[in-house]
C-alpha cells in the first residue's frame, strides 16, 4: 500500500489494459523459494497485470517522509496505560477507526486527539525507516500515546520487504513474525497500552494461492504470538485489493470465493487478527455523482466498500465459507479513502477535487458505511482510511480534523449515520461522476 507501489501503467491504461486477476499466471516469487528463480523474477508478477494492483518497485516522484531522529520522548512513555474503561451506555457501537498512515500520521493524531468521543479508539500505521524497511521507526510509538489514550500506534510490518529477508535468510514464516515483534519490543511498542502491529500490502496471492495462505498463516501466528514470554497481540492486516472503477470482476471474484472457503485459513486468522482490513479506496468520480441522493450514495459506495463481506454473506453453506463469514463479521474494515488530490495514476482513484468536496465525501464514506453496519453483520463500529494529500501538507490537520467529527458524530453518544455530515453535509460532488454497477456480482455467488 505505499504510495512508492501506487503509480503503474498509464501507457497499459492507454492501450486498453484488462482488469485481471489470473491464479494462473507465472510461479510466485512470494510464494516460491527458488533463489535462481527470484533473481529472475521481479516482484511485479505478484499482482501483474493489473492496473489496480500495481508492484511495489515503479519508479516515481513522490517524497516520503524523511528518516529523522527520534522524537525526544522517552520510548515507554504511556506504557503502563490502563485498559478503556467502559463504553457509556448511549454510545451505539464500540468505535475502532483503523488508519494506513503511510504519511501525515502525527498531522492526524494531533487533529484526531481532541475531536474523538469517548466512543472511539483509534488505531494509526506508522511506516518504517525508508533506508531499511525491516526497521521499525524510532521513537515514534510513545509519541503517539503521548497524545492520549485513545490513540495506539501500530507498527507497519512492509510486507515485500520482510519478505524478500525470508527468502534471502531461509527463515520460516513464524520466525519472520517473532522477528518483528522483537522489533517493535526495541522500539517501545507496548501490547499492554494497546499497541499492536499491522501488516502492509498483503499481495493478491493471499487469494489466489492456497499455498501461500497457509504459509501466511503461519506469519500471523509468529507476530500474534512473539517470542516466548511476550504478551499475545492480534494485529491488522491491510489486503491489496482492486480499484473502484474496475468493470471486469469475473477472475477475481472467482479468487474471493475460493480464498472465502479455505476454512484451515479463517480459522488460524480468527486466532491472530484483529482488523483485517481490505483496500477498498472509494472513488469520487464512482460516489460523488451530480443529483444523487443519500441513499443512492451510499449504495454506490457499500456496493464496492463491503464487496468481500457481501459475498461472504451470500455464500452457500455447502461452498464451506461459513468460517470466513464468521471472521469477517466480526474482524472486517473497510480502508477507506482520505488520500487527497491524488491523481488516477496513484492508486487512489480520482481526488482531484476541492478540499471541501474532500470533506463531504469523507463524511460521506462515514455515512454510508455506519449504515451499512445498522442493518448487517458487519463492520459493526470498525471503518478504516488511508490518510494522504498530494495536495498541501498545511492542510492535513484539516482533513484529520473532519475524519474526527465525522465519526464523533455517526459513532458518538447517541450518534446516527445522518450525523457523520455535520454542517458540511455528504454531498460531494466530482464532475463526470457516473455510478459503477459492476460491484453489484458481489450480491450473489
Amino acid at each position: 500500500m505505499t504510495r512508492a507501489s501506487l503509480p503503474l501503467l498509464i501507457a497499459l491504461a492507454a492501450c486498453g489494459a484488462a482488469d485481471v486477476d489470473d491464479a494462473t499466471s507465472a510461479r510466485d516469487p512470494a510464494v516460491h523459494d527458488d533463489a535462481a528463480y527470484r533473481d529472475a523474477v521481479d516482484d511485479a508478477e505478484l499482482d501483474a497485470p493489473s492496473l489496480e494492483e500495481p508492484p511495489d518497485d515503479v519508479p516515481h516522484l513522490d517524497e516520503v517522509p524523511p528518516d529523522e531522529p527520534p522524537p525526544d520522548v522517552d520510548p515507554l512513555f504511556g506504557c503502563t496505560a490502563a485498559a478503556p474503561g467502559p463504553l457509556p451506555a448511549a454510545c451505539p457501537y464500540a468505535n475502532e477507526l483503523v488508519v494506513y498512515g503511510q504519511e501525515g500520521w502525527n498531522a492526524l493524531g494531533d487533529a484526531l486527539a481532541p475531536t474523538l468521543s469517548p466512543c472511539t479508539q483509534a488505531f494509526i500505521s506508522i511506516p518504517p525507516r525508508n533506508d531499511d524497511k525491516t526497521q521499525v521507526r524510532e521513537g515514534q510509538a510513545a509519541l503517539m500515546r503521548a497524545r492520549g489514550a485513545q490513540l495506539h500506534p501500530m507498527a507497519e510490518f512492509h510486507f515485500t520487504t520482510w519478505n524478500r529477508l525470508r527468502l534471502d535468510e531461509g527463515l520460516s514464516w513464524r520466525e519472520l513474525g517473532m522477528r518483528f515483534r522483537e522489533e517493535m519490543e526495541r522500539e517501545g511498542y507496548c501490547v499492554g497500552a494497546g499497541d499492536t502491529w499491522a501488516i502492509n500490502e498483503a499481495p493478491s496471492a493471499l487469494r489466489k494461492d492456497a499455498a501461500f495462505r497457509a504459509g501466511f498463516a503461519e506469519l500471523l501466528a509468529g507476530l500474534a504470538e512473539g517470542r516466548p514470554g511476550m504478551p499475545f497481540a492480534k494485529g491488522a492486516v491491510f489486503i491489496v485489493g482492486f480499484g473502484h472503477r474496475s468493470t471486469n470482476l469475473p477472475i477475481y471474484k472467482g479468487n474471493v470465493k475460493r480464498a472465502l472457503q479455505d476454512d484451515d485459513f479463517w480459522v488460524a486468522a480468527n486466532k491472530a487478527v484483529r482488523f483485517w482490513g481490505q483496500e477498498v479506496y472509494v472513488d469520487p468520480q464512482h460516489a460523488c455523482v451530480t443529483g444523487a441522493v443519500a441513499a443512492e450514495r451510499r449504495a454506490m459506495i457499500n456496493r464496492y466498500a463491503m464487496h468481500p463481506h457481501r459475498l461472504s454473506v451470500v455464500a452457500p453453506d455447502l461452498a464451506g465459507a461459513n468460517t470466513a463469514q464468521s471472521f469477517l463479521g466480526r474482524a472486517y474494515v473497510p480502508v477507506l479513502n482520505a488520500v487527497w488530490d491524488a491523481s488516477p495514476e496513484r492508486g487512489y482513484g480520482d481526488t482531484t477535487v476541492s478540499l471541501a468536496h474532500m470533506q463531504r465525501f469523507v463524511r460521506a464514506q462515514v455515512e454510508a458505511v455506519r449504515s451499512y453496519a445498522a442493518t448487517n453483520a458487519a463492520p459493526d463500529g470498525r471503518i478504516g482510511f488511508a490518510f494522504a494529500s498530494y495536495h498541501d501538507p498545511q492542510e492535513w490537520a484539516a482533513l484529520g480534523a473532519t475524519i474526527g467529527d465525522a465519526l464523533a458524530g455517526a459513532y458518538g453518544e447517541g450518534g446516527l449515520a445522518a450525523d457523520a455530515c455535520g454542517v458540511e453535509g455528504c454531498g460531494c460532488r466530482a464532475a463526470g461522476a457516473t455510478s459503477n454497477s459492476a460491484w453489484d456480482a458481489f450480491s450473489s455467488w
